[in-house]
C-alpha cells in the first residue's frame, strides 16, 4: 500500500466494502485506519536506518512479530494478521485473491484515553502511575535475563544515528540546533566509553530483558487500569535492553510534559517493586544517561516526522522539546566543554 492509496479508500469510503469513512491515524512508519470495532495497522513500504518494511514479505513478518510480541502485554486488544486484498475499487481484509499488503487486526479502543491526552487534561492520577510502575514491573519480572555479550558502543552507535536526520532537518531547524545535536553526540561517546565497564556489569547480572522497549505515554491507555501496547517488533536491539533503559523512556516522557512529580513517582514505585537501591552514583548518571539516549530517540522520530511534514508547527515543537531535555540530561551528567 501507498499513502495515494490510502487515501483514496478513505475518500471513497470504500475500505472493507462499507459506505462509512475509515479514520486515519499516521505515524512515521505506519497507517492505522479505524472502522467499526477494529483498528488496522498497515506498515509503511520505507527503509529507514533502523527498519526495512520495502518488501510484502518482510511487511507480514514483521506483523506477525507485533501480533506474537505485544500480546505479552495486551493479549486482548491484539488479535491476529490479516491480508488486504482489492476487488476492484474495493479493499477487503481477508478476503480472496491475491495479498496486496497485510495488517495488524486490533481491537478498536478509546483514542481519548490515551495517556498522554489525559495528561493534557490533568486525569492521570498518583494510583494510576503506581499501577503503571507496578504492571511494568511484574512485566520486567517475568522475561528472562538475556545473558550474552553486550557492545555498550550500541547505545553510542544508536545515539549517534540522529545525525542523518538532523542533517537533512538543517534547513527547518537551523545551524544552532545542528550544532547543539552533534555536541550531544560527542558527550555520548565520552559517557559510553567512560562507563564501559559499568554497562557491561548491568549485562552480566541479568538486567538485559527482552522488554517493550518503546514505553512512553503515546502507548499507554488510561483506562481504570494501563494498558501497555506498541512494543518494538522491528529490531529486537531496541527491545532486549537494560531495563532501567525501558523505565528511563516513560520517565523522560512524562519530565517533558512537565510532569516530573509523576515520573519520579513512577521510578520510586518501580525501584521498590523490583527491589533495587538508588543510592549508586554510578547508576544514578547511567539512568539519566538512559533518559538522555530516550530524548535523542524521540527527537529523531519527531525529526523524521518533521521530514514527512514540514509545514507542522507541533512537530517541529516536539523536535525542540526532546532536543532540549537531552542536552540538559548530558549537562548534568558532564560539561559539553570537558
Amino acid at each position: 500500500m501507498n499513502r495515494q492509496q490510502i487515501t483514496t479508500l478513505l475518500s471513497k469510503g470504500l475500505f472493507m466494502g462499507k459506505p462509512e469513512k475509515a479514520l486515519l491515524i499516521e505515524t512515521h512508519i505506519s497507517w492505522v485506519l479505524l472502522a467499526g470495532d477494529y483498528a488496522y495497522k498497515i506498515k509503511k513500504p520505507l527503509k529507514l536506518s533502523f527498519l526495512d518494511f520495502t518488501t510484502l514479505s518482510s511487511r507480514k513478518k514483521y506483523c506477525k512479530e507485533e501480533v506474537r510480541l505485544n500480546q505479552r502485554l495486551s493479549k486482548s486488544i491484539y488479535l491476529d494478521v490479516q491480508p488486504l486484498t482489492q476487488q476492484g475499487s474495493t479493499f477487503q481484509i481477508g478476503g480472496a485473491g491475491k495479498p496486496i499488503d497485510y495488517v495488524v487486526r486490533m481491537k478498536r479502543m478509546d483514542q481519548s484515553k490515551l495517556m498522554n491526552l489525559q495528561l493534557k487534561k490533568n486525569k492521570v492520577s498518583a494510583s494510576f502511575i503506581k499501577d503503571l510502575a507496578g504492571l511494568v514491573s511484574s512485566f520486567h519480572k517475568k522475561q528472562e535475563p538475556i545473558l550474552k555479550k553486550y557492545d555498550p558502543y550500541f547505545l553510542s552507535r544508536e545515539f549517534a544515528d540522529i545525525s542523518g536526520v538532523a542533517a537533512k532537518a538543517k534547513k527547518i531547524m537551523g545551524e544552532k540546533w545542528l550544532g547543539d545535536i552533534k555536541q550531544c553526540i560527542a558527550q555520548s561517546n565520552r559517557f559510553v566509553e567512560a562507563h564501559e565497564v559499568l554497562i557491561r556489569y548491568r549485562a552480566d547480572s541479568g538486567n538485559i530483558r527482552d522488554v517493550h522497549g518503546d514505553l512512553h505515554t503515546q502507548n499507554i491507555f488510561a483506562y481504570d487500569k494501563p494498558v501497555v501496547f506498541d512494543c518494538v517488533e522491528f529490531k529486537k536491539e531496541f527491545r532486549q535492553i537494560d531495563i532501567l533503559n525501558e523505565v528511563a523512556f516513560l520517565c523522560m516522557d512524562l519530565e517533558a510534559m512537565k510532569r516530573e512529580d509523576l515520573s519520579e513517582l513512577f521510578f520510586n514505585r518501580y525501584v521498590q517493586k523490583m527491589k533495587l537501591s538508588k543510592k549508586d552514583p554510578e547508576l544514578k548518571d547511567l539512568f539519566l544517561y538512559f533518559k538522555a539516549y530516550r530524548a535523542c530517540i524521540r527527537a529523531k522520530i519527531s525529526t523524521i516526522e518533521l521530514l514527512q511534514h514540514p509545514e507542522e508547527k507541533a512537530v517541529k515543537r516536539k523536535v525542540k522539546t526532546y532536543t532540549e531535555l537531552m542536552k540538559r540530561y548530558l549537562s548534568d551528567i558532564l560539561p559539553a566543554s570537558q
